[in-house]
């Protein structure tokens, strides 16, 4: 499951965390878990929208695709697979065209 959302956050980076829970059929708690993880080993980057008035004049945050990847541990952010994520993928997707 790290893999599939892993690809998923790479390959969809505008999409929210709602669209990518129902494609993966993972809970809110479950992609909540997953995303932690991805986050301590350093495959993702989480950067903390600041949904005020100042960062925010339209007042359209809770519109924003950007803004449903909140989760009640982080809040709104914007995530990004880091270079060494790409690197995993990368290594993962290559592993079967190898044995073939």
């Amino acid at each position: 499951m790290l893999r599939d959302l892993l690809s998923e956050l790479h390959h969809s980076p505008t999409a929210s965390g709602q669209e990518i829970r129902s494609r993966l059929g993972l809970s809110r708690d479950s992609y909540e878990q997953v995303l932690s993880h991805l986050l301590r080993l350093g495959y993702v980057h989480a950067e903390i929208l600041q949904a005020d008035a100042d960062s925010c004049p339209s007042g359209a945050c809770k519109g924003c695709p950007m803004a449903c990847q909140s989760s009640p541990a982080l809040g709104p952010q914007t995530l990004r697979v880091t270079d060494r994520g790409v690197r995993f993928l990368a290594k993962r997707e290559a592993a079967p065209t190898e044995q073939a």
